[in-house]
């Protein structure tokens, strides 16, 4: 009756809604037939994948596919101006980016810097431009110039020619400049002009050009070459003189002059230039190269017309060109950039500021790459060897006095422009003034070798005084992170010092040996602590305040003068350097004291954004949508052939286990035998089905591929059969001849237990010798192992879920025709399957425990699973000592794992994953369950002779409240020695927590050996969502990674 009283007004509403009801049915029709091919989260990803690629690789792409780029003639594809400047430069962008070199385009681009393309080795120094004049040494640096312009200039002729761009790299490594310019025509072809500049560092009077001209077109091209020589040189005189080298005459034109210094005083100059032809013709899709050297000589000041010498000057300069022009282009150039490279063996790294006027990375390599370019290098001159070599070597250890003045870093007239040759001339005459005037005169006269180790030393004012070196900087100007690498103490002692700021905005002093002649040690300000030794392992020291100010590191060889510094040094106070202010590390990494708003700012609220839509969506589709079909069984739970799916009647079976039980470490008694329990459902299911025997075989512990008693599957053995109810025969091997005999007899429904499969390398691939060295399996005895195995029975039952993740060689069933899933390792994965496969949120993953190095591996992964993640146990140590820098005492800490730890939390911090450690601890005197007992907080530290054996009250406070924010929990190790009564009570606060959590609706899963132990110790595993018999592979699951072990089974 109901139904009759509706109006018409109401029939359109009613329409309306049963059309919702038949689009959400259509969605969920649509929704099933899509997750067959793809799942939708995969397919939402896809999406964003595309959606990114076409936003930014589109517009390129469709320029490529639309644009107007034409076809060369010969049908190739189009090829612009920007594409082969692109192709010359491609080679150098690592090393751009590493501030090794820095480039010029035209037209400009924003990320160009003005800095003047130049060469130079401290005799001869020029631009590289055809306008560009010579430079030759003034009173310190190359600061004469000469009127002759040496560089050529080569181009394309025609007037068809009507595009051009270019690119100049100046590589600050190899000392060389490149220039690179493109050329596109109208006749559908490009054309190129690809140079290189270097003044030898080995042949001082030597420059070279060398010009690679490139014509891919169909028709030959003319390239014009235009030097322009001399430049209003008033009483320079020039004649052509024919040398002979290489295949024959070369015409070379010979210039001699004065130039006039500023002391009314001249030089004779001489050089010898190669006659350049005017022009070159290249022919089709062919490349011609011209190789152009110079050679450039001159006197010492004179007051007086000496003829003579200048005709010497004119066969000196001759001599040398022809000792470069006798090698090979090649040999030539690796010859130079392996001068320049051993130069850069020293150097220094800074962090990127942005704050205002601040000095960065490229600029104080480019400024070192001027500075040495000015400053001749005896020390490489070409075959200098005997007395004279080792006399410039003397000269360049001796580093006594320098560096004497303020820290270079911080003295604004070194870090001007250098746009121009005239402002690098007056950049680097400051710089050599500075530091000749604090003590550095005995490394400038080495030559660049001595001047390199100077303005490294300068930077940050360390000081070689004494028998000692000493770094002079002032803790309140070190809030930037500094690299100092191989400082030489001496010529065979090499130093990297860094000083870093920690995550309080502290400085921290790091020192390494990179190679040593004998024993050296250092000491923080005041030198109060006793010298510690140094060696290639980094270690650490404080930045210290003293009173008077002092030097912050000593470093010595010499142990007796360091503990008599303590008592010259005369301080009156010394502390640890306060933390920098908030503001002042901003203002270095933001630009602004309030820490800016940078790109990842406005990122991050974009994609909080996009994150709320997508969670109400989910919550839409869930509440109209998903109906019952979330609650199915998931895709993680694998078509795998399940054990009651074989017929096993007369049938031998070869069953894989997880016997890995946990032990008592005294002795050796079983402590949990879950892990055994677990099997016994598989077990016994073949025994019912009349099976004719059941091989069983498992791992224990690690003996590395040797036989070990202390791993022997014979206790298992015990308690299996006392568990099984029937006879367990155990052997003594688990391959072998003997073993095959045994198991091919065997009837009944026997079963046999196996020993320790780990007893073989070739179980895992991998072992260790009776010598402690790791060794490799023969592929051939593998195979032969595997093949006994084969032999032992008929069908093959995986139930190890606990090595499921490791393709070891019992796991993967080899040769067996059928290879089913044992009912464990079915349960596992279809539980954890619903559990996962779409998790209630927030997800916590607690990791503890004493597997150090393998769950600190694991973390990164779990990085991208988890919302929070509780570290506990032994791990704990290991992260406090490396990101709080915490005193550990005699905790456990893991050496491997310290070197990750700053990757793992920037990971998290990077990832919005709560990251929660201990605040504090129950401490012990020693490892044992009567220890004498103390307490400790991070800040407070753990003293010498102490360790950390539980978490205190505070972090089982903070660790309760995170398990009960979150709704899936994954518990994998406990937070202390839980064997321990005194030193449990941290893992048992846990487990109440996560029992709570389950009882008030809460996933809760537990993995791992020593986790499912406590849960048999409260009896709580019944209390629990799931106690997992595996640790490291359900983890992986958790991971979503394929478990090789499940791999290799048989599709159903």
């Amino acid at each position: 009756m109901s139904l009759m009283s509706f109006s018409q007004s109401g029939l359109p509403v009613l329409s309306s809604k049963l059309k919702d009801m038949d689009s959400l049915e259509k969605m969920r029709r649509w929704k099933r037939s899509f997750d067959g091919f793809i799942s939708f989260r995969k397919a939402l990803g896809l999406a964003f994948v595309t959606f990114v690629f076409i936003l930014y690789v589109g517009p390129t792409l469709f320029s490529w596919l639309f644009g107007s780029g034409r076809p060369f003639p010969d049908g190739s594809e189009p090829y612009t101006t920007e594409t082969c400047i692109g192709d010359k430069m491609i080679t150098f962008l690592a090393d751009i980016q590493k501030h090794n070199a820095h480039a010029q385009h035209h037209p400009w681009r924003v990320t160009d810097k003005s800095y003047v393309p130049y060469v130079g080795n401290g005799q001869v120094g020029v631009a590289a431009d055809s306008e560009a004049g010579l430079f030759v040494a003034g009173s310190r640096h190359l600061s004469q110039p000469v009127p002759f312009k040496p560089v050529a200039h080569v181009a394309p002729e025609g007037s068809h020619v009507f595009l051009e761009e270019s690119a100049t790299l100046v590589h600050y490594v190899t000392g060389v400049v490149h220039k690179a310019r493109c050329y596109q025509t109208d006749r559908g072809s490009w054309l190129s002009v690809a140079q290189q500049f270097y003044a030898h560092r080995a042949f001082p009077a030597i420059l070279v050009q060398e010009v690679k001209m490139t014509n891919p077109g169909p028709r030959p091209q003319i390239f014009n070459v235009e030097r322009l020589g001399i430049s209003d040189w008033v009483d320079a005189r020039s004649r052509t003189k024919t040398l002979e080298h290489g295949d024959g005459g070369q015409k070379y034109t010979i210039v001699s002059g004065q130039v006039e210094l500023t002391d009314k005083s001249f030089r004779y100059v001489t050089i010898v230039a190669k006659k350049l032809p005017s022009a070159m013709e290249v022919a089709s899709r062919m490349t011609q190269t011209l190789s152009i050297l110079t050679a450039v000589v001159y006197s010492e000041p004179l007051s007086e017309v000496d003829e003579v010498l200048r005709d010497s000057l004119e066969s000196k300069a001759t001599k040398e060109l022809l000792k470069a022009v006798g090698m090979t282009s090649v040999s030539l150039k690796n010859l130079h950039q392996d001068v320049w490279k051993s130069l850069w063996n020293t150097g220094f790294g800074i962090s990127h500021s942005m704050a205002e006027n601040s000095v960065n990375g490229l600029q104080i390599n480019a400024t070192m790459y001027y500075v040495l370019s000015q400053v001749p290098a005896p020390i490489h001159r070409y075959q200098l060897q005997g007395a004279e070599k080792l006399d410039q070597l003397s000269i360049l250890s001796y580093a006594e006095g320098c560096y004497g003045g303020i820290p270079t870093l911080y003295a604004p007239n070194l870090w001007k422009s250098l746009s121009s040759v005239e402002e690098v001339n007056a950049v680097v005459k400051s710089w050599v003034l500075t530091l000749e005037k604090n003590g550095c005169g005995k490394l400038i006269k080495a030559g660049a070798d001595g001047v390199v180790q100077a303005m490294v030393l300068s930077f940050a004012a360390f000081k070689f005084r004494e028998d000692h070196l000493e770094l002079n900087s002032q803790p309140k100007d070190l809030h930037r992170d500094y690299f100092f690498r191989r400082i030489s103490y001496g010529n065979s002692t090499h130093l990297n010092i860094s000083i870093v700021i920690s995550e309080e905005n502290k400085p921290v002093i790091k020192v390494a040996l990179d190679r040593r002649d004998k024993d050296y040690f250092a000491c923080d300000a005041g030198c109060l602590d006793r010298p510690s030794p140094l060696s290639t392992e980094t270690k650490s020291f404080p930045v210290k305040l003293t009173d008077p100010i002092t030097a912050i590191l000593y470093i010595t060889s010499d142990h007796q003068h360091m503990e008599e510094l303590k008592e010259a040094i005369h301080v009156k106070e010394v502390v640890e350097a306060p933390a920098h202010e908030h503001h002042v590390i901003a203002l270095h990494r933001h630009g602004n004291k309030l820490g800016g708003l940078p790109g990842i700012f406005w990122f991050s609220i974009g994609f909080l954004i996009l994150a709320f839509h997508m969670f109400l969506f989910k919550l839409i589709w869930q509440e109209y949508c998903a109906g019952q079909d979330r609650f199915r069984t998931s895709k993680m739970a694998l078509n795998k052939l399940p054990l009651d799916k074989l017929d096993l009647d007369g049938k031998r079976v070869f069953m894989r286990c997880d016997f890995n039980v946990p032990q008592d470490k005294s002795t050796g008694a079983i402590t949990n035998p879950a892990r055994i329990v677990a099997a016994l459902p598989s077990i016994k299911y073949a025994l019912e089905q009349k099976a004719r025997s059941v091989v069983l075989c498992s791992h224990l512990g690690r003996p590395d591929g040797r036989r070990n008693d202390k791993f022997s599957l014979k206790p298992v053995a015990e308690e299996l059969e006392k568990q099984l109810g029937t006879k367990v025969q155990f052997l003594n091997d688990c391959v072998g001849e003997e073993v095959e005999k045994v198991c091919q007899a065997a009837e009944g429904g026997a079963v046999i237990l196996l020993e320790n499969l780990r007893y073989h390398v070739e179980e895992e691939g991998k072992g260790v010798d009776e010598a402690g060295n790791k060794i490799k399996a023969d592929p051939a005895h593998v195979k032969t192992f595997r093949e006994s195995l084969r032999k032992l029975a008929d069908v093959y039952v995986n139930d190890a879920f606990g090595t499921a993740h490791r393709a070891h060689s019992s796991m993967m069933g080899e040769g067996y025709e059928q290879r089913a899933a044992g009912f464990l390792l079915k349960k596992e994965l279809t539980y954890f399957s619903k559990a996962l496969d779409n998790p209630e949120r927030p997800f916590l993953a607690i990791l503890g425990g004493a597997k150090v190095a393998d769950k600190i591996k694991l973390i990164e992964n779990m990085l991208d699973q988890v919302d929070k993640m509780i570290v506990g146990g032994g791990m704990a140590y290991t992260f406090l000592k490396v990101s709080k820098n915490m005193s550990i005492g005699d905790s456990l800490y893991d050496e491997a794992g310290a070197k990750i730890v700053d990757d793992l939390l920037k990971k998290a911090k990077d990832k919005n994953v709560e990251f929660v450690l201990p605040v504090d601890f129950i401490t012990a005197d020693k490892f044992d369950a009567n220890a004498a007992t103390g307490t400790a907080t991070v800040e407070e530290g753990i003293p010498d002779g102490w360790m950390g054996l539980d978490v205190g009250p505070k972090s089982i406070e903070l660790f309760t409240q995170v398990v009960n924010d979150s709704k899936l929990i994954v518990w994998n190790g406990p937070a202390g020695v839980f064997e321990f009564e005194n030193f449990a009570k941290g893992t048992k606060a846990i487990m109440d927590a996560v029992v709570a959590k389950t009882a008030s609706g809460g996933v809760t899963i537990i993995g791992g050996g020593d986790t499912a132990t406590c849960c048999a110790k409260w009896n709580t595993e019944d209390k629990v969502s799931h106690v997992s018999t595996g640790g490291g592979a359900s983890l992986e699951l958790l991971e979503g990674k394929v478990l090789p072990g499940v791999a290799a089974l048989s599709d159903a």
